[in-house]
């Protein structure tokens, strides 16, 4: 199973984006930084997407809080 990570995954665009991922049998890793997006978006594509979805809270800009979180999601998704 490809695992596919979209960044701004809590937004309106990216959350229908990664549900649509989700649904064609990806697993999908949300990164966002909730400046825009909504945990409830978040929330949304991991009630419907079958625990095929992790999300990282982070700013694709912070190197560190991306590399920190890799071995997590590694983890999470297998």
């Amino acid at each position: 199973m490809t695992s596919v990570l979209v960044t701004g995954g809590a937004g309106y665009i990216g959350s229908h984006g990664a549900l649509a991922l989700v649904e064609s049998g990806r697993r999908v890793v949300i990164l966002d930084n909730l400046f825009r997006g909504h945990r409830a978006a978040v929330e949304a594509v991991r009630r419907l997407g079958g625990g095929r979805v992790a999300f990282v809270e982070a700013d694709i800009a912070d190197d560190a809080a991306v590399l920190s979180w890799a071995a997590w999601v590694k983890a999470a998704l297998g």
